[in-house]
């Protein structure tokens, strides 16, 4: 594990926990953690690992549910916005990801609802009641994604620049 991880591996598994206390609903710091690890962690296979890991010890406390796959499917593919994030360093770019992270949960993990429940019919206006239905959800999962990014971007930014000020001023 490199040394320059360190914070951000701690900030992930602190995060995780954010879990298991009271919240609204959704409104979590899931998909903030998975973006964080693919734009900070290295190597790739420990930014894909870390957070599945994290938020997997979190729903053997929760509850193990009905479509998790689906779940898990959709932060590997955040935690590969996190990794776009990494070569695109603009304003622009950041918050499309943290709106890409979101949306990419919501289409994946209703789209397993969809189609691993009996709740909706195997039609596309099933398909459709279960996504219409869904958006109540949508809307704590991004605001909560768009809190903690910033907060993470926000820390990162300032560790960063009090890291690399105190290496310079030693040499």
């Amino acid at each position: 594990m490199k040394k320059s991880n360190s914070i951000y591996i701690l900030m992930i598994l602190l995060s995780g926990m954010l879990r298991l206390i009271p919240h609204p609903w959704n409104f979590t710091p899931i998909m903030a953690i998975c973006i964080l690890s693919g734009y900070k962690i290295k190597p790739i296979s420990l930014s894909i690992t870390l957070p599945v890991l994290t938020i997997f010890m979190g729903d053997l406390i929760i509850g193990m549910y009905e479509g998790i796959g689906w779940v898990y499917l959709s932060y590997i593919l955040i935690v590969g916005c996190g990794l776009f994030m990494k070569k695109k360093h603009s304003f622009t770019t950041k918050t499309l990801i943290i709106i890409t992270g979101p949306s990419i949960f919501f289409l994946v993990s209703n789209f397993g609802v969809w189609v691993g429940s009996n709740m909706y019919p195997i039609t596309i206006n099933g398909l459709f009641s279960c996504y219409i239905a869904a958006i109540p959800f949508f809307k704590n999962t991004l605001a909560g994604t768009l809190f903690y990014t910033g907060i993470f971007l926000i820390f990162t930014k300032y560790y960063e620049y009090k890291t690399f000020k105190i290496i310079r001023t030693k040499r």
